[in-house]
């Protein structure tokens, strides 16, 4: 059987104009010891009062960071409250039920809005004698919705801190330029000092987080007597120096610690255009979907064009990522899009995050800015991937057969498909290229086109299905033919055979 060797490592060495970088061979989520699980939590309504539980490896006694938060950041200025509402606090694990230890965190939805929130559980690591306890890498997460419900909205007769001791009041998006003044509650006594540290929202995974060891803002306070339950802190900013994105203020003593999200958006206000970056990415909204539909993830930024973004699509644990690049657009807002086969992705509540890259590929140093969009939508369907990667063993009877491409234009973004009798889990490795009028038989390390990786996904029918999003915004009219063949050997090992069981199918691009 012929073979051609891959070596991966030297794709944008040989000429490839555009990598497709996707995650093709992916696993279903396996949580490592240690672990922090969360139990799910039903659709609530404003108002309610419930515990959120759940297991954890790590040892009784030890402390974790409870978030409760809105699953997505849209811009409700001018069309809502602009508030983001949620609670944090810090909670001991308690003992053990078995091999595992439990916790709980309760929560009052009296202040919230209605609408999706994320739970992540955090651990912490550092010394908070040391002034470095922070959280930590380990984390579970859920999702609930809440509901309108009697009295929804943002209540102002409660009085009650958080457990763990801080609550921050909900911010405003707040135009760069203008004072951010940031209130809250606190069972601390009053005169004790805290810390209050600004930082841009970064995701890992679904997870958010942030860079706390270099916030974009940093200030003291001091915790006053307040009337009622609690006692009372604020604290005014300067937003001229922070970035138009999606931001986290943190507000700690140095054992308990609080925090909430906000938006920085881009306006006139009083910024120092020196200084202050004033860059943004935003998502154009997102409608449902079902596994198998072409979506196109789009939006406006006022990075430059040629900017690279990388665009991250999944739920936790599982997903893909890919790049692409800022185009020109109109008044000063340019424009992004990218298409991308949900074919991989489990049904369920995905994340779009779209985030700048930054550094030199030649350097070593390139890889993700701090400036992010983030958007939320729902997949339906069945899943069509496989939780285990397969190496097919391949037969005489085995085919690959792609679907007609009909004619395209410069800047289609679409789907190619196609059908197979190889199981769901094999691997596979694409390349779009101009046709020479040959026709293809291995890949051609020097043309200049689309290449990625992906595997087989369950079909309708007896046969199962092969699919690719492409973008051809800059690809050069002519012929065009798309090549597929199965991967034989692991595509992180530095470098991969081709099967020679190909699909074939031909396009003119206008």
């Amino acid at each position: 059987m012929n073979k051609k060797t891959l070596v991966i490592g030297s794709l944008l060495a040989v000429g490839i104009f555009a990598v497709l970088v996707c995650v093709g061979m992916v696993t279903g989520f396996s949580v490592a010891k240690p672990f922090i699980s969360v139990d799910p939590v039903s659709d609530k309504n404003v108002g309610d009062q419930f515990t959120i539980t759940g297991t954890t490896s790590l040892p009784a006694g030890t402390e974790m960071l409870a978030e409760v938060y809105p699953a997505s950041f849209e811009d409700q200025k001018g069309t809502g409250s602009g508030a983001f509402t949620g609670a944090t606090g810090t909670i001991t694990i308690a003992g053990s039920t078995g091999s595992s230890n439990t916790w709980a965190f309760p929560v009052d939805t009296s202040t919230f809005q209605p609408m999706e929130y994320l739970v992540t559980m955090s651990s912490f690591k550092g010394d908070p004698s040391k002034g470095d306890y922070v959280k930590g890498d380990l984390f579970g997460t859920t999702r609930f919705a809440l509901h309108p419900g009697s009295g929804a909205g943002i209540s102002t007769g409660t009085d009650r801190a958080v457990a763990g001791g801080i609550l921050i009041d909900p911010i405003l998006d707040t135009t760069a330029g203008e004072t951010l003044v940031i209130t809250g509650k606190t069972n601390l006594s009053a005169g004790t000092a805290l810390t209050v540290k600004v930082l841009p929202v970064v995701m890992e995974g679904s997870r958010i987080t942030g860079d706390y060891k270099n916030p974009e803002r940093e200030a003291e306070t001091t915790v006053i007597r307040g009337s009622g339950l609690n006692n009372r802190f604020s604290v005014s900013l300067d937003t001229r120096l922070l970035s138009v994105s999606d931001h986290i203020v943190t507000i700690s003593d140095g054992t308990v610690t609080g925090t909430a999200l906000f938006n920085i958006l881009a306006g006139t206000g009083t910024a120092n255009p020196g200084t202050a970056t004033g860059t943004y990415i935003r998502i154009d909204p997102i409608a449902d979907k079902t596994t198998g539909d072409l979506l196109i993830v789009s939006g406006a930024t006022n990075f430059p064009n040629g900017t690279i973004l990388m665009v991250q699509v999944g739920s936790p644990g599982i997903g893909f990522g890919s790049d692409t690049m800022v185009r020109t657009g109109t008044g000063g807002v340019n424009r992004y899009s990218m298409p991308a086969d949900t074919s991989l992705l489990r049904p369920g509540t995905q994340t779009v995050t779209v985030t700048n890259m930054k550094g030199d590929l030649n350097k070593g140093d390139y890889g993700l800015g701090n400036v992010n969009g983030t958007a939320t939508f729902t997949l339906k369907g069945t899943y069509r991937g496989t939780d285990t990667p397969v190496q097919a063993t391949i037969t005489t009877n085995d085919y690959i057969r792609i679907k007609a491409i009909g004619d395209k234009s410069v800047g289609d973004q679409f789907l190619i498909t196609g059908t197979t009798s190889l199981p769901a889990g094999t691997g596979l490795i694409w390349e779009v290229m101009p046709y020479t009028g040959t026709m293809p038989t291995g890949l051609d390390l020097d043309a200049k086109g689309i290449m990625a990786n992906n595997a087989v996904t369950k079909g309708d029918g007896t046969s199962n299905r092969v699919s690719l999003a492409v973008d051809m915004s800059t690809m050069k009219p002519g012929k065009w033919v798309a090549l597929v063949g199965v991967i034989k050997g692991e595509p992180n090992a530095g470098s991969i055979e081709i099967e020679n069981l190909t699909g074939t199918a031909y396009f003119t691009l206008k």
